[in-house]
C-alpha cells in the first residue's frame, strides 16, 4: 500500500469518528430535553448528501471525452525550435498542438523538473500514460485526466505545421 494510500484511508476515518463525534454529542445533548429528538441526523446528512453529489459529478466529467481547443495561429518547425534553442520558454508538442509551459512549469504536479526535461519535444506519448521518465526504476506510466486537458487548453499557442515532403515514385 502506497503512502498516499494510507494517508486518504486515515483521512476518512478521522473524518468518520468526526461526523459521529458530532451526531452523537447532538444526541446526547437532545436525549433528555425531548425538543429534537433526531436532530443527530443533521450533522451527517449535511457532510454526506453534497460529498454523494460531488462524487458523482467528478465521476461524470472523468468519463467524458474532452477534446482541446483548436487554435487559429500555426507555428512552423523552425519557429518552433528556434524559441526553444533560446531555451527562455518551455515549448512542448502534444498532438501537433504547441503548448507553452514556461509559466506552468514551477506547478506540475509531478514537478518543474519534468517540463524542463521534456522543452521542444513531443509529449504525447507521456501524456497518454504510453512512456515514464524513470524507466530504469520503474517509474508509473501516467495516463492525465481531463483536469490535465483542461490546463493545457490554456497553454495552447498554436498548431504545428511540419513540412510534409511528398516524393513521387
Amino acid at each position: 500500500m502506497r503512502l498516499r494510500d494510507v494517508h486518504k484511508y486515515v483521512s476518512w476515518f478521522i473524518i468518520l469518528v468526526a461526523i459521529y463525534g458530532t451526531a452523537s454529542g447532538i444526541n446526547s445533548y437532545n436525549s433528555g430535553r425531548g425538543q429534537w429528538p433526531h436532530l443527530w441526523i443533521v450533522s451527517p446528512v449535511m457532510f454526506l448528501v453534497p460529498l454523494i453529489v460531488m462524487e458523482i459529478s467528478h465521476q461524470i466529467y472523468m468519463r467524458k471525452h474532452i477534446q482541446f481547443q483548436q487554435p487559429l495561429t500555426t507555428i512552423t518547425e523552425e519557429e518552433f525550435y528556434a524559441i526553444t534553442r533560446r531555451g527562455k520558454r518551455h515549448l512542448c508538442i502534444l498532438d501537433d498542438l504547441v503548448l507553452d509551459a514556461t509559466d506552468y512549469a514551477p506547478y506540475h504536479p509531478g514537478g518543474k523538473f519534468i517540463i524542463e526535461r521534456c522543452r521542444g519535444t513531443d509529449i504525447s506519448k507521456f501524456f497518454y500514460g504510453g512512456y515514464n521518465l524513470e524507466p530504469l526504476t520503474n517509474g508509473e506510466n501516467y495516463n492525465h485526466t481531463n483536469y490535465a486537458r483542461e490546463c493545457c487548453d490554456t497553454m495552447i499557442i498554436g498548431r504545428m505545421n511540419r513540412a510534409t515532403d511528398i516524393f513521387k515514385v
